[in-house]
């Protein structure tokens, strides 16, 4: 596991994902990180996934849409 320190404007990053998905912080989290490190997003989570393909992500593990 690696982690992935958040730039200096992560706080403002993080409460436009908020407001733009509805998600939970700790899932925009998961966001910006594969964003910052140009990562795909691994959950089961159907609403993460979906996030992460409008944000251009490869999303791993979640059922593909539609």
């Amino acid at each position: 596991m690696r982690s992935v320190p958040f730039e200096d404007d992560a706080h403002i990053r993080l409460a436009t994902l908020r407001a733009g998905t509805g998600l939970k912080l700790p899932d925009c989290c998961v966001l910006l990180a594969a964003e910052q490190v140009h990562a795909a997003v691994a959950t089961f989570d159907d609403r993460l996934a979906a996030a992460g393909r409008d944000h251009g992500h490869l999303v791993l593990g979640a059922s593909p849409p539609g």
